[in-house]
C-alpha cells in the first residue's frame, strides 16, 4: 500500500513551509522601497562613470598591472559607452534636421 507522502510526493516539513509562505501572501503588500547597491546603471553615462571610477582607483593603488587585463575591458565598456551616447546624440540632430526640413 502507498502511503499519503509517497502520493503526493509532500512531506510534512514541506508542507509547513507551503502554509507559512500561504499566509504571507495573503498580508497585503506595503510600499516598500526598492533594495539598490548603491549604483543604477540607466544610460550610458552611468556606464562611463563606473568604469572611470574603477580605472581610477586601480591608477591611484599603482595597480594597473595586476589589473590590466580588466581594465582593457573596462576601457571597452567605456568606449561602447560613448559610442551609444554620441549615437543617441547623432540621431537626435538628424531627427531634428528633418522635422525642420518637412516644415519647410
Amino acid at each position: 500500500m502507498v502511503n499519503r507522502q509517497q502520493k503526493t510526493g509532500i512531506t510534512e516539513a514541506s508542507r509547513s513551509t507551503i502554509k507559512v509562505s500561504s499566509m504571507t501572501q495573503s498580508k497585503p503588500i506595503m510600499n516598500n522601497p526598492k533594495q539598490t547597491r548603491g549604483v543604477t546603471l540607466r544610460e550610458p553615462k552611468d556606464v562611463r562613470r563606473v568604469c572611470q571610477r574603477i580605472v581610477s582607483e586601480a591608477f591611484q593603488q599603482d595597480e594597473e598591472l595586476q589589473y590590466s587585463g580588466r581594465i582593457s575591458q573596462l576601457m571597452g565598456c567605456w568606449m561602447k559607452a560613448w559610442e551609444l551616447d554620441k549615437l543617441a546624440d547623432i540621431e537626435r540632430r538628424l531627427e531634428a534636421l528633418e522635422n525642420a526640413k518637412e516644415k519647410e
